[in-house]
């Protein structure tokens, strides 16, 4: 399981192309945007903000 840190969208694609099921991803403080997920896992991959409200 792999743990990815990302502070931009750019980083966040990357992150989601490159994890897989039981990966954990970390938002740092900042927006995203709007992003639309269409990739299968083979289990669960969570993504959460760092700072509770900053994501």
């Amino acid at each position: 399981m792999a743990t990815y840190t990302v502070s931009t969208k750019s980083d966040l694609l990357s992150a989601l192309s490159s994890a897989s099921g039981g990966d954990e991803i970390l938002l740092k403080s900042g927006n995203y945007g709007d992003l639309t997920l269409t990739q299968d896992f083979s289990s669960e991959v969570t993504i959460r903000a760092i700072d509770q409200y900053g994501a």
